[in-house]
């Protein structure tokens, strides 16, 4: 608890202390989905044409047409599915990321998934570089050289940590081809659940520790600029060591945050059928308002991160 308190809380007020730099994360992941979003209009614009299928969607999803669409649609049509409203996105990209589906889409959508995660990679160099230098002067500039220069070796530990989550998602599958093999004549869903279930917990525990390791040595790239992608892994290694108890504290307590904020979003989030300009506005601003708490919960993991990773130095 010394270490773990202390850095959870110096993270959450350096995410207190910058919010222009959460709006400005906030509007680049708008701005960033609005091309999608229009694709994905005009797709159903065209399906929809001048049948009543507009007008039973505003009241209730229509699964019928729905069956028919989802039998011709290709490439951004297929994200257009039940659970596109409230919670379900967040859910299903969870599901996608445990279960190694991520990048098993349409390569448009995959397409899309990689040019986010440039983008990311590149707000990433921004905010790390922000909160090591916790200034009112801090500007716009500083940002995007930060970001454009950290940039190239963000994307060769994206490469490096794609190896470790192949191997994660190589050993899972096995693991369930194993335990399909060995429960094949297994008629109860509940003994079989006991199986999958630990698979699953230990599938989602050994990402979370890769994906902490690597915001460790990316931590330790925008300390040091001199730092080399191995220095960088060497030294987010030496912090693990020094302190293995207090890493994957906060990193969970952090999860633990995130799973909080999710199942408040879930219980308030309208679903479909929202059939008057109000209600489309508030459902709009509400996940809105959701995804500037994921905004603000990753900016203070990075600071507690951060903390931890200078508390070795």
């Amino acid at each position: 608890m010394k270490m773990i308190l202390p850095s959870i809380v110096q993270g959450f007020r350096q995410a207190i202390a910058v919010p222009k730099l959460l709006l400005l994360l906030w509007l680049s992941n708008l701005l960033f989905a609005v091309p999608a979003s229009l694709i994905l209009g005009q797709i159903l614009a065209e399906s929809f044409a001048d049948s009543r299928v507009a007008t039973n969607m505003l009241e209730g999803f229509d699964l019928g047409w729905h069956a028919e669409f989802e039998s011709t649609a290709s490439s951004f049509g297929e994200t257009f599915q039940p659970t596109i409203s409230g919670p379900g996105p967040v859910l299903e990209h969870l599901e996608a990321w445990w279960s190694g589906e991520l990048f098993a889409g349409h390569l448009g959508l995959v397409a899309l998934g990689l040019s986010y995660a440039v983008l990311w990679a590149f707000l990433l160099g921004g905010v790390l570089d922000r909160l090591t230098v916790p200034s009112d002067a801090y500007s716009l500039e500083q940002f995007s050289r930060a970001g454009g220069r950290l940039l190239p070796r963000f994307i060769g530990l994206a490469v490096i940590s794609g190896i470790a989550y192949w191997g994660i998602y190589e050993l899972a599958r096995r693991a369930y081809g194993w335990l399909q093999s060995a429960n094949r004549d297994l008629t109860e869903e509940r003994t079989l659940l006991m199986w999958v279930l630990p698979i699953a917990i230990a599938t989602v525990g050994l990402l979370i520790i890769v994906r902490t390791f690597f915001d460790y040595a990316k931590i330790a790239l925008a300390v040091d600029n001199n730092t080399s992608l191995l220095g960088s892994l060497v030294a987010a290694l030496r912090c693990v060591r020094r302190f293995p108890f207090a890493v994957l504290a906060v990193a969970f307590v952090m999860a633990g945050f995130s799973a909080a904020l999710l199942g408040l979003y879930a219980w308030l989030a309208p679903g479909v059928g929202q059939s008057t300009g109000v209600m489309i506005v508030l459902a709009f601003l509400g996940s809105q308002l959701y995804f500037v708490g994921r905004i603000w919960l990753r900016v203070a993991l990075i600071g507690s991160e951060m903390r931890l990773f200078q508390a070795m130095h």
